[in-house]
């Protein structure tokens, strides 16, 4: 494989780590900003089928799977803010994926001559095997930092399913949208947002004041339909506060 094009794979690795690690920690804070540019350099499938001609179809799978993903993590930050992304990224279990792509791609031997070699030499056949020195550097490099990260992504993606779950709940609540003031219903909880049953039509990205249990909660609207609306917190709630709400359960 050329190596320009196993160290794309490992940029888009690291990059999109760095994102995840942003939305759940706040840094590094040009994280977004470096995954969109690389986000907008890479068209789903010309990136397929420039791996698929490196005989590496596995990795081209969960390398679109990973592209579309972070896109889609990537638009929600930048529409609804961090804590709503944070919150896709358990629905969408990218941790686990981007842990899989890791799987794929490291490691993955490279040919440096195919970087190297004078126009019309012929590159080496993907028969040869290729000798310890012209494995990538990146790949080394790449190996040496994510085997250190591997026990941090665990417990990240650990943390994230225990500030994603969610309880079935029945608590009446008060809640505030511009000047509507509404009786509604919290049928879904989690620290990190809401699933409420209310009257009052509301849009995507607009502000609600939730008061529930004695607790009063900042949010903002994330979907609605006729009789729900899902809210992501501005604030996660903690293990405490959170306790505290679904003890007023009926």
């Amino acid at each position: 494989m050329d190596c320009r094009v196993q160290e794309e794979l490992f940029a888009m690795l690291t990059e999109s780590q760095a994102f995840l690690t942003f939305l759940e920690t706040g840094q590094p804070a040009g994280a977004p900003e470096k995954l969109r540019s690389r986000l907008i350099q890479t068209a789903p499938e010309r990136f397929r089928a420039k791996l698929a001609a490196t005989g590496i179809g596995r990795a081209s799978v969960s390398a679109v799977k990973l592209i579309e993903q972070q896109r889609k993590i990537l638009a929600q930050y930048r529409n609804y803010g961090r804590n709503s992304a944070f919150e896709m990224v358990g629905r969408l279990q990218a941790q686990r994926h981007l842990q899989t792509f890791r799987k794929d791609i490291v490691p993955l031997p490279c040919d440096e001559t195919e970087r190297a070699s004078p126009q019309g030499a012929a590159p080496i056949s993907q028969s040869t095997p290729l000798p310890i020195g012209r494995i990538s550097v990146y790949a080394t490099l790449g190996l040496l930092m994510l085997a250190a990260a591997i026990k941090m992504i665990e417990a990240r993606d650990s943390t994230l399913k225990k500030r994603g779950k969610r309880y079935p709940c029945a608590l009446a609540c008060v809640i505030q949208l511009s000047t509507v003031i509404e009786q509604a219903q919290v049928v879904d909880l989690s620290r990190l947002g809401a699933k409420i049953r209310l009257s009052t039509a509301c849009d995507p990205g607009a502000a609600m004041e939730i008061g529930v249990s004695g607790q009063q909660i900042s949010a903002r609207v994330v979907w609605h339909n006729s009789n729900y609306a899902g809210v992501v917190f501005r604030k996660r709630l903690s293990a405490a506060a959170l306790k505290t709400v679904l003890s007023g359960s009926a």
